[in-house]
């Protein structure tokens, strides 16, 4: 045969080498490590607001699950520059010092994730006009103000995109998520983290008056761990597939990480607050 011809006469020269190909492509390496392709966030516009702790990661991880990909679109809103104080538990190091975050992030998943759909805004959250263009909302931001400015556009526009909350308690005790997308359930303000006699929120009350703010009275910097930020990402992550599916199990997620200082929050479809300042009426 020809492969015995070829062996007899080179047989001492021939190397042979085993050659396996993988896939590189965007769907595959999207689906790859989801338990179903329908929960993807490919073709979908995706809005998130606020790239520090939480958001800084949470670009990458969203980018990683489709986002931006297909006829979908990625973009990022965040004012602030990358300050010394952020590199401790930021996803962005040393070359984005003193550089607007959203922009940076914009520029490394770029050669990270090649094909992305990316945009970047470096403004703050209210200065941004086309939050109605979107199919979803994340607020990483975790500034009350603007949280519950954003909740208070949901309110009043019937035909506002879903929003996902994420924020850190105390000194990274415990993380929480919640989705409004759900008119019959609370609005953020009805879940009143703030109220240490609310059912939401896992700080013991001795806990909340012992939360300390950075290294000095003039540090409004609120120390804690990167593992908080990661523990809200993947509360985030969980949460937006199941949105992504249209298979939602519960709206509001807790994870507490200082067993010692929290209690148990179940996770939940909280109720409306009959006295919300909000949206009671």
């Amino acid at each position: 045969t020809y492969k015995q011809a070829i062996l007899n006469r080179h047989a001492n020269s021939i190397a042979v080498k085993r050659l396996q190909p993988e896939r590189i492509d965007t769907d595959s390496l999207i689906n790859r490590n989801l338990p179903t392709v329908s929960n993807n966030l490919k073709d979908k516009k995706i809005l998130l607001v606020g790239c520090g702790t939480i958001g800084g990661f949470l670009s990458f991880v969203l980018a990683r699950l489709g986002a931006g990909f297909g006829k979908g679109k990625l973009t990022l809103i965040d004012n602030e520059l990358l300050s010394s104080g952020n590199l401790g538990r930021h996803r962005l190091g040393f070359k984005s010092l003193l550089k607007n975050k959203a922009i940076e992030i914009e520029k490394e998943l770029l050669v990270e994730c090649p094909g992305i759909n990316i945009k970047s805004h470096n403004i703050k959250g209210e200065q941004y006009t086309s939050y109605d263009k979107q199919d979803i909302i994340i607020d990483a931001t975790a500034t009350g103000s603007f949280s519950h400015w954003l909740n208070e556009e949901y309110l009043n526009n019937k035909d506002y995109p879903p929003i996902l909350f994420s924020w850190i308690l105390g000194n990274g005790a415990a993380a929480q998520v919640y989705l409004m997308n759900n008119r019959k359930l609370a609005c953020l303000k009805c879940i009143n983290i703030d109220d240490e006699n609310s059912a939401h929120t896992p700080l013991k009350r001795y806990y909340k008056r012992q939360v300390s703010n950075g290294m000095g009275c003039d540090d409004p910097h609120v120390p804690f761990s990167t593992g908080a930020s990661l523990a809200a990402v993947a509360l985030v992550e969980k949460l937006i597939l199941e949105w992504a599916s249209e298979n939602i199990s519960m709206h509001f997620r807790n994870i507490n990480l200082d067993i010692e200082h929290t209690k148990t929050v179940k996770p939940k479809d909280p109720s409306k607050w009959s006295q919300c300042p909000a949206c009671s009426t």
